[in-house]
């Protein structure tokens, strides 16, 4: 063997070296903990709270394997935390300290096929060096009552700094274990697993309220009304002069997410009333136990007669919760007295040269043409006037649940929008112009939640319209609604206003949202640290390559400088 060859296996053997040291030296990732959120608090049963401290798996959650045994209530419960049918979704919670950490969206797999399991929410906060990830159990009626093991795997954490770290990771087999060995050494997974079992049957700690008409009797503003698979015992009848009914759906411990689907509508006479679905849970949606959502019915009588209505709410796996009232429908006629003018006393003080004395000498214009509706202050009806909906904001033709897009020339608000204004006036303010309720219905709850905002009285947005009983006359006011996106996807959005005389004036749009910010799995190149080493070890790679290529010329020197002398 030459010199040439020696040197060039010394370097081979001297970087091995090298890349075993810096593999042995690298800092183990410490620092890291995951708990439970503050919203599964409790719920999973005693010691849950803490499922990973300085890597290491906590109580049940270290003994809970992938091949527990779910045939046996009591052996699964020994050794696995289990999520009952009150809990629809599972929220964690994950920080580090001293260190900026890349966290990937944890996989989520079930082992009944029937129940499906996935993250609803991922977020890692490298500034707040904290984050947080939900999982949303699917447990439809064919799953009532069944169990399935939940696995959740974060299959890559790592570290962005070269720092050593003081506090080391000491998973023992608990890191070990899930080391991607196809990867570099740096990269750090763990596992965990627990049991769902789905409920069925009656869910209770479902709470419905009705909002009382200003002509019903005296008492609450709001009525309870008792939830059942049948139906409440009480008769709850709604009166000729109610126009609309407010349903208000809340939950109660130890439920605290609820996602419900659809409602269905049941109208025994159909000829007598038409109704209308409005409201956050008029298409489905969650409901959370900070919060309440609402279902909103919008009558148009027919006919002067009766009807029983019924309202169903699917909570699968669950019996579905139902609701029935008797609708009293009046004369056809009956709200046209809420058309007409101001007080002409009064007018007259403000304007004595230009109003008229009598009603006789103006012409009653309707409500519904009246109304407008713009995106500016410059007082252009570009969204609402003379009783439709501009061609851009006419999102009524189009089925609200449909997953297709509307036309192209509907309007769209982007991604980086989270609110929008709109402004209302009346066309003649000598006329009253009033309506019963003010309603946002979402097409799809799952991708976006919208609501208005700066309603509350008293505060700085007092010239914003409210969500009941509001009134437009001279002033211009200001309508704001608030999205919140929840993933990516588009929805459609419809703006209902109930008039005091019984129409109704909608408009709509569209929203396009980003799912939240998520760092996947990352190749090779990582993290500086990572960088720096291939760095070094580029650099040495091209030093033994410049080595071997000088040893073999000053061979080949040498080689021809013996052959010339032995001439």
């Amino acid at each position: 063997m030459g010199l040439s060859r020696i040197v060039f296996v010394c370097i081979v053997l001297l970087c091995f070296h090298c890349s075993v040291i810096c593999s042995e030296n690298t800092p183990q990732l410490g620092g890291f903990a995951l708990t439970l959120g503050a919203e599964s608090l409790g719920l999973l049963g005693e010691g849950s709270s803490d499922l990973i401290l300085n890597g290491n798996l906590m109580n049940k959650w270290k003994s809970c394997l992938s091949d527990t045994d779910l045939t046996s209530i009591e052996k699964y419960q020994s050794s696995c935390y289990v999520a009952d049918g009150s809990l629809f979704r599972t929220v964690f919670s994950f920080y580090y300290e001293d260190m900026p950490l890349f966290v990937a969206e944890p996989v989520v797999k079930s082992s009944n096929a029937k129940i499906n399991a996935e993250v609803e929410f991922f977020d890692n906060d490298q500034v707040e060096q904290s984050g947080e990830f939900s999982i949303i159990f699917d447990c439809p009626y064919a799953a009532a009552g069944q169990s399935t093991l939940i696995t959740v795997t974060v299959e890559d954490v790592d570290w962005g700094n070269e720092e050593m770290i003081e506090e080391q990771w000491n998973g023992g087999n608990d890191a070990e274990e899930f080391v991607d060995s196809s990867q570099d050494s740096m990269a750090i997974a763990f596992s965990f697993s627990f049991v769902k079992v789905c409920g069925k049957g009656d869910l209770d700690h479902v709470v419905m309220k009705m909002l009382k008409s200003s002509d019903d009797t005296e008492g609450s503003d709001e009525v309870d009304v008792p939830l059942s698979a049948q139906g409440q015992q009480k008769e709850i009848k709604v009166l000729q002069t109610t126009k609309v009914s407010k349903f208000l759906v809340s939950i109660e411990e130890p439920l605290r997410y609820l996602f419900v689907e659809p409602p269905k509508l049941k109208v025994f006479e159909n000829k007598a009333v038409d109704v209308s679905l409005r409201g956050a849970l008029a298409h489905g949606g969650a409901i959370e136990n900070w919060d309440r959502a609402d279902l909103v019915l919008i009558y148009h009588c027919l006919e002067q007669k009766s009807t029983k209505i019924e309202v169903e709410l699917p909570i699968p796996p669950f019996n579905s919760k139902k609701v029935v009232f008797t609708k009293e429908c009046g004369a056809l006629d009956a709200f046209a007295h809420e058309e007409g003018f101001l007080d002409l006393e009064e007018e007259s003080k403000a304007n004595e040269q230009q109003q008229p004395n009598t009603e006789q000498d103006r012409t009653i214009i309707p409500m519904i043409d009246r109304l407008r509706i713009g995106s500016s202050d410059f007082y252009d009806a570009d969204v609402f006037s003379d009783s439709k909906a501009a061609t851009k904001y006419d999102l009524v033709k189009y089925d609200m649940l449909s997953s297709s897009s509307p036309a192209l020339d509907i309007m769209k608000y982007s991604v980086l929008q989270s609110e929008v204004d709109f402004y209302v006036w009346n066309s003649d303010p000598a006329q009253k112009l009033s309506y019963d309720v003010l309603e946002v219905t979402v097409g799809s709850p799952s991708v976006v939640r919208a609501y208005f905002a700066g309603v509350t009285p008293g505060n700085v947005y007092q010239n914003y319209l409210g969500e009941q009983n509001g009134v437009i006359n001279e002033q211009m006011k200001r309508m704001k609604i608030h999205m919140v996106c929840r993933t990516q996807g588009t929805s459609k959005i419809l703006v209902t206003m109930l008039l005091k005389t019984g129409r109704t004036a909608e408009f709509g749009f569209l929203k396009e949202c980003n799912a939240p910010k998520k760092i996947k799995k990352r190749a090779f190149l990582r993290t500086a640290g990572s960088l720096f080493t291939v760095i070094v070890m580029s650099f040495i790679s091209l030093a033994a390559f410049l080595i071997y290529k000088y040893a073999k010329q000053v061979r080949h020197a040498v080689h021809e400088y013996n052959r010339v002398r032995a001439r």
